[in-house]
């Protein structure tokens, strides 16, 4: 017999929970990370433990300065996930509230940025080593903007 997993839906509901048709996956924080943090994959960990863990994105160094997607959720307690703590990111599709740059207006198209865990504007000419993730969908309110996460490897 046939089996199907739905992962995009619409509902009447909670439109900016339901109706976003994003694709969200599980993770393993590498360290601690805000919601709304932009995460690339933890490449210090070893074996598969590099793409089953992530940490904030950064383009401080070349390790983290591919973004995959935008934290939206963790099971730990407080704030902040903290090592080791399950994670959600939305690896395609909408993203309420990321942690953007203060120039992000609509349409800006964002990478990973040098302050870890925020997404930066990107610029062809000096991010041309790595790949925009996302396109903000409204101008940022203190560093706050609802994104659309492109969806590099889902």
């Amino acid at each position: 017999m046939a089996t199907s997993d739905t992962i995009q839906y619409l509902s009447a509901g909670d439109k900016g929970a339901t109706s976003n048709r994003r694709v969200t996956e599980t993770f393993y924080a590498g360290g601690a990370i805000v919601i709304g943090d932009v995460v690339c994959f933890d490449t210090s960990q070893t074996g598969a433990d590099r793409v089953s863990h992530v940490v904030q994105a950064d383009t401080g160094a070349a390790a983290t300065q591919q973004a995959i997607g935008i934290m939206i959720s963790h099971d730990g307690s407080g704030t902040d996930a903290a090592a080791d703590d399950r994670v959600v990111v939305v690896v395609k599709g909408y993203a309420e509230g990321a942690n953007v740059d203060a120039n992000t207006v609509e349409g800006s198209v964002l990478v990973a940025g040098g302050t870890a865990g925020q997404a930066a504007l990107y610029d062809g000419d000096a991010d041309a080593d790595y790949l925009p993730f996302a396109q903000a969908l409204e101008a940022d309110t203190a560093n706050a903007a609802d994104v659309w996460v492109f969806g590099l490897f889902s």
